[in-house]
């Protein structure tokens, strides 16, 4: 399977017309049908169905759509990789993060190294940790941010000395949102929103359910969460209360929600997370430097 294959491909999936697709990659319509149609048979699934309105991706197309645009951005970044030199950085450096207070500290680092390297570029992919965890093995990721617990023992990492506190957020018109603090006892009354992560049993540690302690299955779970922002509409509505960290989202901009946080407190601390054994490229070595020394770690 040759790259220009799945770069042709693409066109026609983000375009879901020949026509249309083809004067996008300045090839003859013919010619770009007989490629798509040489891929389904070298890969022996049908990519596309023929509607009135143009052309849908199969369940196979879709599936083929997210691989092929990891392995684009793959290739694209290799390339670029290796045509920087010590002196002039332009390379592409990719980090996964979570809604929360650590991407300031993802942006205070860029902007330091930016001084010295502006060729550098940097994508930033938004997701929970089961998908960016997903991605930084697949090496579409240089880096990403894990907020504790996380199993760290296959990967390189850096703590990042701010910590964030767990507690409620919800409207202001709730009884609970007029107390300093919430308890155990006042969550079992409460109809709660929570992340996915947090009602992960399998980690090694969940900090949530150990602080909750044995009555964690009474709690009157309604829905659950991957990222927070959709979580506060829920919330703002009335639906339920919003489990998370205080730093994942900016309530001052929230008029109708407040959060509380949780007593006694729990804290939770985040890292920086490479792959150990997988030889980064010289911008993200420039980044992983720069976070370091912004964090006082002297080698």
């Amino acid at each position: 399977m040759e790259l220009s294959s799945l770069r042709y491909f693409l066109a026609v999936a983000n375009e879901g017309n020949l026509v249309r697709a083809a004067k996008s990659l300045y090839v003859t319509q013919p010619a770009l049908s007989r490629q798509i149609k040489n891929l389904e048979v070298e890969l022996g699934a049908k990519l596309f169905t023929r509607e009135p309105r143009g052309l849908t991706l199969t369940e196979q197309g879709r599936h083929l759509r997210e691989r092929a645009q990891a392995i684009l951005n793959m290739a694209d970044s290799i390339k670029t990789d290796l045509s920087e030199t010590a002196d002039e950085l332009a390379g592409l450096v990719s980090i996964g993060v979570g809604e929360s207070y650590t991407s300031c500290f993802i942006a205070q680092v860029a902007s330091e190294l930016q001084e010295e390297h502006p060729g550098i570029c940097y994508r930033i992919y938004d997701g929970n940790a089961d998908i960016l965890v997903d991605m930084l093995d697949r090496g579409l990721l240089d880096f990403c941010i894990l907020i504790q617990p996380a199993d760290l023992s296959h990967y390189g990492h850096l703590r990042i000395p701010e910590k964030d506190t767990w507690g409620l957020l919800m409207r202001k018109d709730n009884p609970l949102a007029s107390k300093k603090s919430v308890t155990k006892a006042d969550l079992l009354g409460e109809k709660l929103i929570l992340s996915e992560q947090t009602m992960q049993k399998n980690l090694t540690s969940n900090s949530f359910i150990e602080w909750f302690g044995e009555d964690y299955e009474l709690l009157d779970v309604v829905a659950t969460y991957n990222l927070i922002f959709n979580a506060t509409l829920f919330a703002a509505e009335g639906f339920g209360s919003v489990v998370s960290l205080e730093k994942q989202i900016r309530v001052s901009e929230a008029n109708v929600l407040r959060f509380v946080p949780f007593e006694p407190r729990l804290e939770v601390e985040s890292d920086i997370v490479w792959m150990r054994h997988r030889p980064l490229s010289p911008s993200a070595n420039a980044f992983l430097d720069a976070a370091k020394t912004m964090l006082g770690i002297i080698e």
